[in-house]
């Protein structure tokens, strides 16, 4: 999938020009989240456990390369990208880069293990697609008010309140999901039989969302706070180097959820978020103690996909990236 990205993406970049960098960039991102919530509702059309729908994505896939097939247009020439290490992302600015490190624990967990969860609170089909429908929305809603304040007030308070908000929407989730506070610790919890008939699912969904609308515009406010200490010619470097920290995250995050999830029902599942979370939280204010913010006039919130990749980050105006087919008068 994500070779399939980085090839789109690099034909967007090569495609597009200065004038319509911006435009190009927010059509694919709508098309991006479009695809992804509309996508969940496939699992309505036959049971999951069935062969079925897995020959659907094969056809959707072929049926997307015709047009590519097609083309009489020749394919874009890559270009060398430069690079930021890791350790001197973390010199620049030491919050950003953790923050987007626990950011990628907390974006596996929620689009690989929120149906996970789903199920096993025996929730039917038709609610499962609902609620992942409305995790991915909001997940794109969320980030325009997120985004507008991030770039009118310090960013790192931002990312601490958004984190905070989100634990304060997990401990609801947990609170409607028909369980208490104190079962969440027994021990024999893992049998999954726990929770009651006293499930408010209106709420729970709620909550859920909300979480999902502070969490996810969480990628692009690390990826402009980072922004707002280096120059403008380094924005795309820094974006590759972050997305290299937040695959490492990504990586482990749902093989700790599952852990959780097992040792302690499926509640388990916030438990997870509330921990990466917390150290957001806790090293965001440590931080805002000991630097003053920076303002980068250069440096401005985008919204971004979650699978967006250092080419796709190209496609960022403020980036200010040198594209050999920019228009030449």
């Amino acid at each position: 999938m994500i070779g399939i990205f980085i090839i789109v993406e690099s034909w967007l970049n090569d495609r597009a020009n200065n004038r319509t960098r911006g435009k190009v960039l927010s059509l694919y991102m709508f098309i991006t989240f479009f695809g992804f919530a509309i996508g969940n509702l496939l699992l309505n059309i036959s049971n999951p456990i069935q062969y079925e729908p897995f020959i659907l994505i094969s056809l959707l896939f072929s049926i997307a390369l015709i047009p590519i097939l097609l083309t009489k247009r020749k394919p874009p020439k890559f270009k060398k990208m430069t690079s930021i290490k890791v350790k001197d992302l973390f010199k620049i600015s030491p919050f950003g880069s953790f923050s987007m490190f626990c950011s990628g624990f907390i974006f596996s967990a929620i689009f690989t293990l929120s149906a996970v969860y789903a199920t096993t609170m025996n929730l039917p089909i038709f609610e499962i697609s609902i609620l992942l429908v409305s995790i991915t929305l909001a997940g794109a809603l969320f980030q325009w008010p997120i985004g507008y304040f991030s770039d009118s007030y310090d960013r790192r308070i931002i990312i601490i309140l958004c984190a905070m908000l989100a634990i304060i929407f997990c401990f609801l989730s947990i609170a409607f999901s028909g369980a208490s506070f104190d079962n969440l610790f027994i021990e024999n919890m893992v049998k999954f039989n726990y929770f009651s008939t006293t499930m408010d699912k209106i709420k729970l969904f709620t909550f859920i969302t909300l979480l999902s609308g502070m969490t996810l515009p969480l990628f692009s406010l690390n990826l402009a706070l980072v922004n707002d200490y280096i120059p403008k010619e380094k924005f795309v470097a820094a974006g590759a180097g972050l997305n290299v920290i937040f695959g490492l995250g990504a990586m482990a995050g749902p093989l700790i959820c599952s852990v959780l999830m097992n040792e302690f029902g499926p509640n388990g599942f916030f438990l997870h978020f509330i921990i990466f979370l917390f150290f957001i939280v806790v090293f965001g204010i440590y931080r805002v103690t000991r630097r003053k913010y920076e303002d980068n006039p250069e440096s401005t919130f985008t919204p971004l996909p979650t699978d967006i990749t250092p080419v796709g980050i190209e496609l960022d105006p403020t980036t200010g990236a040198d594209l050999s087919n920019t228009d030449k008068k």
